[in-house]
């Protein structure tokens, strides 16, 4: 299963995205919570590393990333993205590159940041992990990229207050766990490039 996740073709991922967004369309009055929640929670998924994505997260931080669903609609949602091959995993998640392609460039730039912006934040208030880091860094870069046209003076405030603070978050981790150490009788020391992109 995993190894057909991974060697999808372009046109059967478009058709596992094109026949997810037929269903949410016509998602009865009652699943329409759940598939609105699923469609969230792959559009964070598109901005994430690809491997291991904790559900828990989405869980944790309902508040943070502005989820009106309590821990079941979650955890229902993403059985569906699993029933429509867009996810694996149910605890731990994996997207398919492909996929995560498709879905993040359906949406602006503008939306994009706001999306970095939110799960920023999310991932800040988090115990950082060598798991964090990895999803942080990928936000990082991806938010970067999505200004590096604009002047910074145009993204609004809270997207800096936000990714400023997952900056820091993993700036303290980094330091506290660099095999480097500080010695009283040695000059200041700086975590090597391999431990910032290893």
């Amino acid at each position: 299963m995993a190894s057909q996740h991974e060697n999808i073709s372009d046109d059967d991922a478009e058709l596992c995205v094109d026949k997810f967004m037929a269903a949410y369309n016509n998602a009865a009055e009652e699943d329409a919570l759940v598939y609105t929640t699923a469609r969230y929670i792959l559009k964070l998924c598109s901005i994430l590393h690809m491997n291991d994505i904790p559900t828990s997260l989405f869980i944790q931080q309902r508040a943070t990333l502005e989820f009106s669903a309590t821990e079941e609609v979650i955890q229902r949602a993403v059985v569906i993205l699993n029933n429509f091959s867009l996810v694996q995993g149910r605890d731990t998640l994996s997207i398919n590159r492909k996929i995560q392609n498709i879905v993040y460039w359906s949406s602006g730039s503008e939306q994009r940041r706001e999306w970095c912006s939110t799960i920023a934040a999310a991932l800040a208030n988090e115990n950082m992990d060598e798991c964090y880091i990895r999803h942080g860094l990928r936000v990082l870069e991806l938010f970067q990229a999505n200004i590096e046209c604009r002047r910074r003076l145009d993204v609004d405030s809270q997207q800096h207050i936000d990714i400023g603070y997952l900056i820091s978050k993993i700036g303290e981790y980094l330091i506290n766990n660099s095999t480097i150490k500080k010695s009283v009788h040695s000059d200041r020391s700086y975590p090597s490039s391999s431990v910032l992109f290893g």
